[in-house]
């Protein structure tokens, strides 16, 4: 059994809600409060956390609470430290934290990005390969929390090329006036 904890009141919530995943919500980073009664209805095996840099406060209490096994994703703080795994897709490709004083497993970079398995399938129609792609999809998550799709439009920007540049925005994420 895996249990999802999320931030309350945001879209990722939301979107957790419309499915048939046993989630719980904390009110922001900082709480130490973890309902003991959805983690004694549901027993987990796992509490997967995805709550952006939390306080290791919220992360001891759910050690102390349950001997599930704790998975953090994208933290670069107390989850590296507490986490038994902590997977780091997005955030390690800024490499702006320590990995000193991590205590469990950690797995960094784009191999660990969540990519639905219908594109993963998606080859051309030809079955050619391409030499030097000329069009590109950005897509980075529901919520893009670290704003890289703006990165990674200023990064394109400077390349000399001429692309066609396609973003698809999570249903979380909040258009900026610079994506407009």
């Amino acid at each position: 059994q895996v249990v999802y904890v999320t931030l309350g009141g945001t879209a990722g919530e939301r979107l957790l809600r419309e499915t048939d995943l046993p989630i719980f919500t904390v009110e922001d980073r900082n709480s130490p409060y973890v309902p003991a009664d959805v983690l004694d209805t549901f027993d987990p095996d796992v509490v997967l956390l995805d709550v952006l840099d939390c306080d290791g406060s919220l992360l001891k209490a759910l050690k102390k609470s349950t001997d599930a096994r704790l998975i953090v994703m994208d933290d670069t703080k107390a989850g590296l430290e507490c986490a038994d795994v902590a997977i780091n897709a997005i955030v390690a490709q800024h490499g702006a934290y320590s990995t000193d004083g991590i205590q469990g497993a950690l797995y960094e970079g784009p191999a660990y990005m969540i990519l639905n398995s219908d594109v993963a399938k998606v080859v051309r129609r030809d079955g050619t390969k391409v030499d030097q792609a000329r069009k590109i999809l950005l897509s980075f998550g529901g919520t893009d929390t670290h704003n890289v799709t703006e990165r990674m439009l200023d990064a394109l920007n400077g390349v000399p090329d001429t692309f066609d540049i396609r973003v698809s925005l999570g249903p979380a994420s909040e258009p900026s006036d610079h994506l407009e």
